[in-house]
């Protein structure tokens, strides 16, 4: 039986963190850190030093006796704690204050040989993204100084130690991050850049680089979606005469992926394909048409493109009543998928998606969606299985085990689904505490590494109205 592990502090954390880059500030105050989490040992031997620029001389205090912070000069705070004699990980908050400036730092504190880590990425701006084999998680924090100028700071975790690497801080002037899309099993984090269009790739090692696809004739910069386990396979799209364009990179030199005869109604594409995402062994890449409403959901294999779920795809000739007069179309059902990451399970046996149904209603009418449903294509045996009772498949592992939603918008959290055998394995909170021996916070499942050890997933926060999506991942290095 598996040791029961949990984060007292989490709960705690994620409504402090509500606000946007965990500062409150205004146009007179401000507070600048080096960095804005931090892991302290079961024992602490070096205190964790963070650097500090305010407008004004600062306070620091802590949410808990055990975490100890100490002001060493103006520009310099250091942190230590109290030995956790504990096996279960603990949380602080360290609270800054400079006039009406107010920054908060989470600590974490490792349990005393405790094999189980879990991080709530909510400093992170929007999602994270996880390495194939969940070696890294990545993402970057978004600041934003006294005169209202905007800063990007891209992080690299590595997973098993829950060491966090703070990269260069960038001015939104050069780089203006927008979206988290990869990150490889060395380390390098690819994120979306507004400024100019693109990626940046950042590293541990080397300067920030810009990706291309010029090898495969592409003039307009490329984005990539996914990678495989060897670092240099990529998967992503770029665009040429007003068509997305699916593109795979195999050791830096780009080439286009096959395109379907039709578009998922069966009809000529009108905007292209995207490619979303490759299996950790590079064997299965999917991706979705981007025509419009329709999203069909492709896959490429052995130098082969097929509509995922081939096996269940209907598609139907109709008629439908316009201004102009009668028009000949299609209806389509089949399964589908929009910019979603990790539907494919690391050996690429298993494809998650949502069969989407339409009707038409009437003679004449439009099409329609008439039903949504949890979908998993096995690209070995080229068959479909339905989850019922669920709206949407998130992920699946190589044993068959998915990740499903009774829901396909605003997801908050998921059920376990056993596909071959059809059976609902309960909430993702009890097969967590089962699997990993961890109670989960909130949140739901997208990806877990081939070997176990390392679990991904989102959780929602809301603040205000405003409802925004964070990433998490556990750790559990016994698994």
């Amino acid at each position: 039986m598996k040791q029961q592990f949990f984060l007292l502090g989490s709960m705690l954390s994620l409504a402090l963190l509500t606000i946007v880059g965990c500062t409150k500030q205004n146009s007179s105050d401000y507070i600048n850190l080096s960095q804005q989490a931090g892991t302290l040992a079961a024992t602490v031997d070096t205190p964790l030093t963070i650097t500090i620029e305010a407008s004004q001389s600062w306070t620091a205090t802590s949410s808990d006796t055990w975490l100890i912070p100490e002001k060493v000069d103006e520009n310099t705070l250091s942190i230590t704690a109290n030995d956790n004699t504990d096996a279960n990980e603990r949380e602080g908050i360290i609270s800054v204050t400079a006039g009406q400036a107010l920054v908060y730092i989470i600590i974490n504190q490792l349990g005393y040989d405790s094999p189980i880590h879990f991080r709530e990425l909510s400093c992170f701006q929007y999602d994270a993204a996880v390495s194939p084999d969940g070696t890294y998680v990545g993402g970057f924090i978004y600041s934003v100084d006294e005169m209202s100028n905007g800063f990007f700071q891209p992080v690299i975790i590595e997973t098993a130690t829950d060491t966090w690497h703070y990269l260069d801080t960038y001015p939104q002037s050069k780089y203006d991050l927008t979206r988290t899309s990869v990150i490889t099993n060395d380390g390098l984090l690819f994120i979306e850049n507004n400024n100019g269009g693109g990626q940046i790739i950042f590293s541990l090692t080397e300067e920030p680089l810009i990706p291309d696809a010029s090898s495969a004739g592409f003039s307009t910069l490329p984005v990539i979606q996914g990678t495989a386990s060897d670092g240099t396979t990529w998967v992503g799209y770029c665009m040429k005469d007003g068509f997305y364009c699916p593109v795979i990179w195999r050791a830096g030199v780009a080439e286009e992926l096959p395109w379907p005869e039709k578009n998922f109604r069966d009809e000529p594409f009108l905007n292209g394909i995207i490619a979303r995402g490759i299996s950790a062994d590079g064997t299965v890449a999917y991706g979705s048409t981007w025509d419009n409403y329709d999203f069909g959901m492709v896959y490429w294999k052995d130098g082969e493109v097929h509509y995922v779920g081939e096996d269940v795809r209907e598609v139907t000739e109709i008629t439908v009543d316009t201004v102009t007069g009668p028009v000949q179309t299609h209806m389509a059902s089949g399964m589908t998928c929009t910019s979603e990451m990790y539907k494919v399970c690391p050996n690429g046996e298993w494809i998650a998606g949502t069969y989407r149904s339409e009707i038409q209603p009437g003679e004449g009418e439009a099409p329609v969606t008439s039903d949504y449903k949890a979908a998993f294509y096995n690209t070995v045996e080229k068959k479909t299985y339905f989850a019922d009772g669920f709206a949407t498949a998130i992920g699946v592992t190589n044993e068959g085990i998915g990740f499903v939603s009774a829901s396909n918008l605003a997801i908050s959290t998921c059920n376990v689904y056993d596909i071959k055998n059809g059976t609902d394995l309960g909430s993702i909170n009890d097969w967590v505490l089962r699997e990993y021996g961890y109670i989960l916070p909130q949140g739901y499942a997208q990806y877990a590494s081939e070997d176990k050890k390392t679990l991904f997933g989102s959780f929602m926060v809301m603040d205000d109205g405003l409802t925004t999506t964070h990433s998490w991942y556990l750790h559990n290095t016994e698994n």
